[in-house]
């Protein structure tokens, strides 16, 4: 029997959308006095050798801190780090404001719509989780440490880049948790008609600001929802990310009452919400209409 797809999600990238480069700023709390150096110049390398980017740079840190003589990483260190990090000005204010406003649109809830805040993130995920803005999320998905029993960080557990972040859209579509998808990650390649799907891709918004931001968005794309619901977030770096070329035009990262991400951001909601409601509630008419005669 179908499902009622009745959510819309509003799936973002961490660093460079949200807030700066976590990994960076923590690298610095932690002492790297250069982390574009002594960490990504490092992976960079490493990268050109056959690894993958989110495994080379998470190993240049942990061999920066080694070789500088610091303390290993524990997930103390990431939790304390996380939870004095701060996102970019107003970015909670404006995901509250949004859910309100949403909220309280009488179509939307007539059609009994809700909506979903999601991370996908190459990020660590232990911070991210920690910063305060988190508990707005349904659902954070990053890179993980291994941790000993003393909390220190011993071996890399799960990595996020690239086309592999499809995979958590997928997971959002067929409506596996963060709980099950961890246990069971291979749920995902469950073969479920569009209809039995609890969030259609159509139902997506996706704000990414990198290169591995690229393989949602052309997902998301591709289902062809109405309005603009892939929104690239950058502004000085925004030329080197020369794969999102044709993706949108760049807006840089404002989310206060008059900006310019916030703009974008909510006229992609509303307008997909809008199509859904509308849809939901003349199907809903017209059944009425149906036992009763008309």
């Amino acid at each position: 029997m179908p499902v009622d797809q009745r959510e819309i999600a509003l799936i973002f990238d961490f660093d460079g959308t949200l807030a700066e480069d976590s990994t960076a700023a923590f690298a610095r709390w932690k002492g790297i006095k250069n982390p574009q150096v002594d960490v990504y110049d490092v992976a960079a390398k490493m990268v050109a050798t056959g690894w993958d980017p989110p495994l080379a740079y998470l190993t240049a840190l942990q061999n920066t801190l080694k070789n500088q003589g610091s303390a290993p990483i524990t997930k103390k260190d990431l939790v304390a780090f996380g939870a004095q990090f701060r996102p970019f000005p107003a970015v909670e204010k404006f995901l509250r404001d949004l859910r309100k406003r949403f909220d309280t649109e009488k179509n939307y809830a007539e059609a009994g719509l809700q909506l979903s805040y999601y991370i996908i993130s190459s990020g660590i995920g232990d911070i991210i989780r920690s910063v305060r803005i988190a508990r707005l999320f349904r659902e954070i998905w990053a890179c993980e440490f291994e941790y000993d029993e003393h909390g220190v960080a011993i071996s890399i557990k799960a990595t996020v880049s690239f086309t592999e972040k499809t995979k958590y859209l997928f997971y959002i579509n067929k409506g596996i948790s963060g709980a099950m998808s961890r246990v069971t990650p291979y749920a995902v390649n469950a073969d479920l008609a569009s209809e039995d799907r609890p969030v259609p891709l159509g139902h997506m918004i996706y704000v990414g600001d990198g290169p591995s931001d690229v393989p949602c968005m052309s997902i998301i794309q591709k289902a062809k929802p109405p309005g603009k619901t892939v929104v690239v977030v950058g502004e000085r770096e925004i030329h080197r990310s020369w794969e999102l070329l044709g993706r949108g035009n760049p807006v840089p990262p404002e989310y206060g009452k008059k900006g310019r991400a916030r703009k974008v951001i909510e006229d992609a909601v509303l307008t997909i919400a809008d199509r859904v409601s509308g849809e939901k509630l003349a199907s809903r008419r017209a059944q009425l209409g149906k036992k009763v005669g008309y």
